[in-house]
This record gives structure tokens, sequence and C-alpha cells, in this order.
């Protein structure tokens, strides 16, 4: 079994039974963190993070302040991460899609300077998930064929553009680079999902999506500040 699928099969399962267990009011992001941490300690033992201080982003910063943090991370040789996950939760609130969008580009900056495994995870009742992949800004406009910025049907690579193309998602990703606007990102980010589990979740159910986040090799970066859709 591939370490994101022992991942997202780990806490659906551990999220059904705390559901059994009557504790579903407590569900929210941070409380993904032990099933995570646990998984995560299992399959990887040595080296273990939470809120590990992301290692491109900080090196911008200058002056007192928290540093931008990734939710888990494995490392045995600080501060190179090996594998980085962030994760999500969709409740009766939900992210802005800028938001996972941001994680995932996070994500990805580690993915072309370390070449870090990186995964990003979205959990929720199945209802609300499917809700949230509809959504405009995820899913792309339906008269522009939009294209969303994760695949959520299939376990094929899917490619997304950081640069304004299409022109319809520029709006989202100016939001994302007010924070990355002094940094080199990647053009393109590739993901592959997972297969959900419970793939077969009722709609009141609560179903986990996980995808693994890439950067091709030959990816050229590009500075946000200086284009000017981003100003």
């Amino acid at each position: 079994m591939n370490e994101l699928r022992l991942i997202t099969e780990g806490i659906g399962a551990w999220l059904h039974y705390e559901f059994c267990s009557n504790r579903s009011r407590l569900f929210s992001e941070k409380y993904l963190a032990p099933p995570i941490g646990t998984i995560l300690s299992s399959i990887q033992p040595d080296g273990v993070h939470a809120e590990f201080e992301h290692q491109v982003l900080s090196s911008t910063m200058k002056g007192p302040g928290r540093r931008p943090a990734i939710d888990f991370v494995v490392s045995s040789s600080y501060p190179t991460p090996r594998v980085a996950i962030e994760s999500k939760w969709i409740g009766k609130s939900a992210p802005q899609v800028h938001e996972v969008m941001r994680d995932l580009i996070r994500l990805s900056l580690l993915c072309s300077k370390f070449n870090t495994t990186c995964y990003f995870v979205l959990a929720g009742r199945r209802r609300r998930l499917e809700e949230y992949f509809c959504l405009p800004e995820f899913a792309g406009p339906q008269t522009a064929r939009g294209k969303p910025i994760l695949s959520t049907v299939s376990n094929r690579q899917h490619a997304v553009s950081l640069t304004p193309d299409p022109s319809y998602r520029v709006a989202l990703l100016k939001k994302c680079f007010a924070r990355f606007s002094d940094i080199q990102v990647p053009q393109r980010i590739i993901s592959r999902r997972t297969e959900p589990f419970p793939h077969n979740a009722k709609s009141v159910e609560y179903q986990v999506y996980g995808w693994q986040i890439l950067v091709p090799k030959s990816n050229p970066l590009f500075w946000p500040k200086r284009s000017k859709h981003f100003k």
C-alpha cells in the first residue's frame, strides 16, 4: 500500500470511528492532526515534526513574527523536509479556495527546491466535499470549460498553471501571491489523486481525499511580482 493511500484510508477510518463514538462535533482541521501524526510516525518512525518551519518562505522574512509552517513534515536531516503534508477540513465552514491553492503552492516550493514528497489532504462530509468541488473558483467557470485546481474524478496526473493562463484564474492567484510576491514559484503544479476513502461513502458520511503534489523537473520558475496580472 503506497504512503498516500495509507494516510488517506487511515484518516477516513479514524473519522468514522470517532463519528461512531459520537465525537463528530469536535471535527475540525486541528482534529486531523492526531491521525496524521500517528500514521506518519508508523510509516516514518524518525524525524516526524508538526508545524515545521517552511524553509523557503521563512528565508524571505525579516524581523520578528511567526514564520510560515507546514502542518507535518518528515525530516531526518534538518532543515531538509523529505515528506510534507498540508491538510484542510470542510465542515459547517470551509476554507476559501485561494487558501487551498496557497497550500498547493507552498508544497510545490518544497518539491521544487528539496525534491520533497508532498501531499495535500482534504476531508469532510461527502456532500459538503462535492459542493465545494463545484465552486467556480475550484472547478473553473462552466462557460469557459474550466479546469479544476485538483482532479476529483480521476487518479491520472493533473496539471494546473500558476501563470495567468487561463485568464479566469487571475483573481484567485492574485490572492495567493499576495504572500508570495517576493519569491519565485513554479509555473505549473501537477497533482495525482489517490482513491478517496471510503470511495462509496453516503452523502452524510465523512470522506477523505488525498493528492500528491509534484513539480515537473523541467518546469521553470517565475516572479509573480513581475507579472502585470498579479500587481
